[in-house]
């Protein structure tokens, strides 16, 4: 492979910066020695070239992103998307690849800028709520087609897409002891109320635990409530003995990895 740099757009569910992180690439004076958990999906050779990553402050309310360093988080107004666009074509035009996570209006704008080599990474809605004709111009320029869950192979696109499954930071999330506290901690969607929640844990059998029912940071939602860090979260989420997520699975997985 030829690039120079991979500069990856977005970073959608940390997904770029766990890339970042597991292509040998240091987080502050540690260097990364564990073995590329991606197999063949990512080749070696991606492995030899740094990575970048380009994203939105805003967009990174638990510092997943700026966790792994080798990252620039534009801290551009709320509501100007401009400025992003701006900055991510001009460290577009220095890179060798893209690696786009923002969907297929990011990679066909930053085509339309820059006129690189990309490659598109699908992580859920900006696959299924997207016909498959709105995005087949930029699919059919893709170097290749990436999506994080196994049931995003069945969207249909303009070529055969590979699955990157969601990989965990079993240094940061290491094994622990679990205290049997009966205490649970439940995660709600944006809309979801404490009351609806609890009642969908009273059908799974689950009323007897002392439930702590918090909601999904996303972008600027509920700005004023204190929000753990990312370096924090394993402290965070082993006080509890029981853990219901609402949203992505890397949560569930990073829990998991705590037993």
């Amino acid at each position: 492979m030829a690039a120079k740099r991979v500069l990856h757009v977005w970073d959608v569910a940390g997904v770029g910066a766990t890339i970042l992180h597991y292509m040998s690439h240091s987080r502050g004076t540690v260097q990364r020695r564990t073995r590329n958990p991606f197999g063949e999906v990512l080749r070696r050779e991606y492995a030899k070239i740094p990575h970048e990553i380009i994203h939105r402050k805003v967009h990174d309310p638990y510092g997943l992103t700026n966790f792994y360093g080798s990252s620039r988080l534009t801290k551009s107004p709320v509501c100007d998307a401009r400025y992003f666009l701006a900055v991510a074509v001009w460290r577009g035009m220095r890179a060798g690849l893209l690696h786009i996570h923002g969907g297929h209006h990011m990679a066909r704008t930053m085509y339309r800028y820059t006129r690189k080599p990309y490659v598109m990474h699908y992580h859920g809605y900006d696959a299924r709520s997207v016909s498959p004709e709105s995005r087949r111009d930029a699919e059919q320029r893709a170097g290749r087609i990436i999506v994080a869950t196994p049931d995003l192979l069945g969207c249909k696109y303009a070529q055969d897409p590979i699955w990157l499954p969601t990989i965990v930071d079993t240094e940061l999330f290491a094994a622990r002891r679990i205290p049997k506290n009966g205490r649970g901690l439940a995660i709600m969607l944006p809309g979801q109320t404490a009351k609806e929640t609890a009642s969908r844990l009273r059908e799974f059998g689950f009323s007897d635990i002392e439930w702590e029912f918090v909601g999904r940071k996303y972008g600027l939602h509920d700005p004023n409530r204190t929000v753990v860090r990312y370096e924090d979260m394993p402290k965070y989420l082993s006080k509890y003995e029981y853990f219901f997520g609402g949203g992505g699975a890397r949560s569930r997985y990073e829990v998991m990895a705590l037993f």
